[in-house]
């Protein structure tokens, strides 16, 4: 499937942030983050509301400039000017609030964006959606209106839409917090087949269970920095209460059976 995998190397970065600080007035909302994507891995972002995680993703989506440090894309130092650079980068974004639009059908929102002089092409469209679903296990109504739709169905669609524009790197913003539990497990079935077919993935999220359910590597924020890393190779190593347990000392400097710590889950 075209953009999955074709022009990244497994190991190698397909976007790296080094020393990547962003200020808003009275408040530095990223300080120095150094972060490593890479294909084939859901790399979990995880942290506090504060923490700098959407500011984070607005630089990588092209909705905001760093201050200082600086972006690379496949190794190049790579300024991210805009949304629709970020698109062409192979960046794409679904975030926390849905970005269709609930009286079109599932066809005329993906087809949205389309070159203005071109007749659409829904017979490509087709073929192309029964292409990508069929690889990740998914079925999309074309025909049916995104109102229509469960919160669950209406992800997937956004997720399909970036997958249509070759999207290589796919970040998913709070992508859980209005699923049901059934939706979540579904979620992360999805994730684990778009890596497998090579695509890194950034899961942001603030719940420590699904990052330790779903991801590969995970980096955690605070204030603004980041405090911590728990690779591959460690995150094979340690089972989920361990995980969970290394990420409150990450997060808060306490154990994961401190009341205060266990509320925050």
């Amino acid at each position: 499937m075209s953009g999955f995998s074709s022009s990244s190397v497994a190991g190698r970065d397909i976007v790296a942030l080094e020393g990547v600080t962003k200020r808003f007035p009275g408040i530095v909302a990223n300080d120095s983050v150094d972060l490593s994507i890479r294909p084939g891995e859901v790399h979990v972002l995880l942290g506090e509301n504060g923490a700098g995680k959407s500011t984070l993703i607005g630089m990588l989506s092209g909705l905001q400039q760093p201050d200082e440090g600086r972006i690379l894309v496949d190794g190049k130092p790579t300024p991210i000017t805009s949304p629709r650079h970020a698109l062409t980068l192979g960046i794409g974004t679904v975030f926390q609030h849905m970005m269709l639009v609930p009286t079109l059908t599932v066809a005329e929102n993906l087809l949205l964006g389309g070159p203005w002089w071109q007749r659409p092409r829904t017979e490509e469209l087709a073929a192309r959606v029964a292409e990508i679903t069929g690889t990740l296990g998914i079925t999309v109504k074309l025909q049916a209106k995104v109102s229509e739709l469960s919160l669950g169905e209406q992800q997937q669609v956004e997720i399909l839409r970036a997958m249509l524009r070759n999207s290589r790197l796919l970040i998913l913003d709070e992508s859980t917090s209005m699923l049901t539990p059934k939706g979540i497990d579904e979620l992360g079935a999805l994730m684990r087949r778009l890596v497998e077919q090579g695509l890194a993935i950034v899961f942001i999220t603030h719940k420590l269970k699904e990052a330790a359910a779903f991801g590969d590597r995970i980096s955690v924020l605070k204030l603004g920095r980041k405090v911590g890393e728990i690779p591959p190779e460690r995150f094979r190593a340690l089972g989920e209460q361990e995980i969970v347990s290394e990420i409150v000392e990450l997060m808060f400097g306490k154990q994961k059976d401190d009341p205060e710590a266990v509320e925050r889950r």
